[in-house]
């Protein structure tokens, strides 16, 4: 058993750093279900506590890491830590971006995402979108292997059966997906709730090799991460400074690029599927009639067809498993997990219908 503060962190900055974006992740999230909004005094305050999520993965580079990943147990090695990284810097100048640009508004504004963005804001979030996906290829060109991937070789507790393990997989690629969707939001929550996936992620990884957390563990919290923007969209959509125009277009967005790169038989280069999707949430938006671009029945028609939430939602991972409750969870675990997914679905369907009364 390691321990959490060693030698190899002088002055105990990355600790602290850790510390502080534990705690601001928790005040973000009060914020977000207590008001709607995660950053309502949009002040250069909450700029500084975003960009300390920056400054965390940066304060790990110099603590030393294996060379090889290890690949019987979630473990951080170089590569993950640097595509952590990129992935997290992409979010945290995303959340900057919208907390400053709703910084010129003088009177609250409705955010309409694709149906109203700039040609600038467009701009500037697919270029971040395209730098974090450039930065992510030389960081596997140089320290990784382009076959056994993050997800795909992602290591699992010896109880999860192999078909919860390929569920688990297609959920965690999904987020991922839906991650850079929220971008296009507008909204600097929905910009900066994926950071609680991205960065769970290698902390959870760190305990695993401290021998502080089991595997299983590692997934039951992190799969949770994935779904807190879930979560959060729901709530979101209860709140007047969010159009539902521009939450349903986000959806479409990040549904295209996930059909269109892992569809059997067309997987489009990554790079041209985040110029169509967008492009396609861009049209969803601003040329479909009204009760179209936003009706309350997208999330659940995408939720019932497109994304498979026989799939999608892993009771096995949700639940952390043993050998005595295994067998419940197979049994009745998806019942349980299908049923709380559905209640969220029909709180987001409902408040739509309430709102366009």
């Amino acid at each position: 058993m390691a321990r959490l503060l060693t030698d190899h962190d002088p002055g105990h900055i990355h600790a602290l750093l850790g510390s502080i974006v534990l705690l601001h992740f928790l005040l973000r999230i009060v914020l977000i279900f207590a008001t709607g909004d995660a950053f309502p005094q949009r002040s250069y305050f909450d700029v500084a506590l975003v960009l300390v999520h920056a400054a965390l993965p940066m304060a790990s580079l110099h603590l030393p890491l294996p060379t090889k990943r290890n690949f019987n147990n979630p473990m951080i090695w170089p590569e993950f830590r640097l595509h952590s990284l990129a992935f997290a810097s992409r979010h945290v100048l995303a959340t900057v971006f919208w907390i400053i640009a709703s910084k010129k508004h003088t009177a609250p504004v409705t955010t309409d995402g694709l149906a109203s963005m700039s040609l600038f804001e467009f701009v500037m979030m697919m270029l971040l979108v395209h730098s974090t996906m450039l930065a992510a290829t030389a960081i596997t060109n140089t320290l990784g292997d382009t076959e056994l991937r993050t997800t795909n070789a992602m290591p699992y507790d010896p109880l999860i059966p192999e078909e919860q393990r390929r569920r688990a997989k297609r959920l965690y690629a999904f987020a991922q997906f839906m991650a850079a969707a929220y971008l296009f939001v507008g909204d600097p929550a929905l910009a900066f709730i994926s950071l609680a996936g991205i960065q769970s992620a290698p902390f959870l990884m760190t305990l695993v090799r401290k021998g502080k957390c089991s595997s299983a563990t590692y997934h039951f919290v992190y799969t949770w991460s994935l779904l807190l923007p879930l979560l959060v969209l729901i709530r979101v959509s209860f709140s007047s400074h969010v159009s539902i125009a521009g939450l349903n277009a986000s959806i479409v967005t990040g549904t295209a690029a996930f059909r269109l790169r892992t569809t059997p038989g067309l997987c489009l280069p990554k790079h041209l599927v985040w110029i169509v999707a967008p492009a396609a949430g861009v049209l969803f938006a601003r040329s479909m009639p009204l009760t179209v671009s936003a009706s309350p029945f997208l999330l659940p028609f995408v939720g019932l067809t497109i994304v498979e939430p026989s799939t999608v939602l892993i009771p096995h991972i949700m639940f952390r498993p043993t050998k005595a409750m295994t067998p419940f969870v197979n049994a009745y675990g998806w019942i349980v997990v299908a049923l709380l997914y559905s209640l969220g679905v029909l709180a987001y369907t409902l408040n739509i219908l309430l709102r366009q009364q």
